[in-house]
């Protein structure tokens, strides 16, 4: 994943380790959390979190979209567009050079191409935004210790929080544990046999929660434009078909991470015990997964509901439209609602030692 990151000296990179529709067609019950988990996840702030709302709106024609229809997406980007160009942090200075921002990954020449680009942009800034935000946070509170790695997860932008970690294990571990037949898609690339500087290879569960992280606000930023492909663009089977292409593929991720997230803990319970340790003793880093957790599940069943909203309208404007045998039916063509991956994933989670960990982690 491409991101913002800067070069940082020598120095520091070797002490600190950095080189994260029908209603028979409803999403599958979830493991429940405790109340602790809800409660943290759904009201109160996690202490030392800070916000990051943009102060002002952009003059970009596409960010004043986003700016108004899914403003974290637009405060991700803003942040790092405005982020300084050097920090001096424990006797050493980081330097950060910019590259081509949110444009480097908007493409095509028609509004909707470029629309359509937008939750791919969010998703990566966020990237880079997880990994780069936390020196001006620790520049701030004085608290940076290079014995620790850190990333900053961005919940919302009025909730950002900061996450100090130490020892992993690399992600292709894993693949000793996930049986072949669950080996979906996007295993290659971040689990097995992915690459060494992949950073689900260098930070572990951490950088599997960024993934998650960044899944998810790319798939809000197509959720959210929902009005804005209703009131502004073309109401026809090409506006609505892009619509769907752009919310589908966000089922197989959210299982997907979510599975590997608990996998990493499960194996790391037999196999590491002092990370695992680590891990379920770092109560800052549960929180934050519990909060993203409860989101991403919301979301998935608020896209199962806006799935068959947007059939519906579709009807309405004259087209046949529905979902028939997993596929969401555009007058005489369908597109896959990439459910196969997410399916089998769902159904391992619903396993009783899937249930404990999740319980286990979002007890607190």
């Amino acid at each position: 994943m491409k991101t913002l990151f800067g070069t940082i000296i020598l120095s520091m990179l070797i002490a600190n380790g950095i080189f994260s529709a029908e209603s028979a067609y409803k999403t599958p019950g979830l493991p429940p959390m405790n109340k602790t988990a809800k409660k943290a996840g759904s009201q109160d702030k996690i202490p030392g979190s800070v916000s990051i709302k943009a102060k002002q709106p952009p003059k970009d024609n596409l960010l004043k979209i986003l700016y108004q229809y899914y403003p974290t997406g637009y405060s991700i980007i803003a942040a790092l567009d405005n982020y300084p160009e050097k920090i001096d942090l424990g006797g050493s200075s980081i330097s950060f050079s910019k590259d081509g921002g949110y444009q480097e990954y908007i493409h095509g020449s028609t509004p909707i191409d470029r629309i359509g680009c937008l939750s791919t942009a969010v998703h990566e800034m966020n990237h880079g935004f997880t990994k780069q935000y936390s020196y001006l946070i620790l520049r701030d509170t004085g608290e940076y210790d290079y014995m620790y790695n850190y990333y900053t997860y961005c919940i919302d932008e009025q909730e950002t929080v900061l996450v100090s970690f130490g020892k992993t294990f690399p992600c292709g571990e894993l693949n000793k544990f996930v049986p072949q037949k669950l080996q979906t898609f996007r295993f290659e690339v971040y689990v097995y046999p992915s690459h060494k500087y992949q950073s689900t290879q260098m930070n572990g569960i951490f950088a599997l929660l960024d993934e998650y992280n960044a899944y998810y606000h790319g798939a809000m930023t197509v959720y959210s434009l929902f009005d804005y492909f209703r009131t502004e663009l073309e109401q026809d089977d090409t506006t609505w078909g892009e619509y769907i292409r752009g919310i589908v593929s966000t089922y197989s991720a959210y299982a997907e991470f979510r599975y590997w997230i608990l996998a990493y803990l499960l194996y790391a319970k037999e196999k590491h015990p002092s990370i695992y340790k680590d891990i379920m003793d770092n109560q800052v880093f549960r929180q934050v997964f519990a909060k993203i957790d409860e989101r991403y599940t919301s979301l998935i069943s608020a896209i199962d509901e806006r799935i068959e909203e947007v059939a519906a309208l579709l009807r309405s404007l004259g087209y046949k439209s529905g979902i028939e045998n997993g596929n969401f039916r555009l007058e005489n063509s369908y597109i896959g609602l990439d459910r196969t991956a997410y399916d089998l994933l769902m159904k391992e989670m619903g396993k009783s030692e899937y249930r404990n960990i999740l319980a286990e982690l979002a007890s607190f």
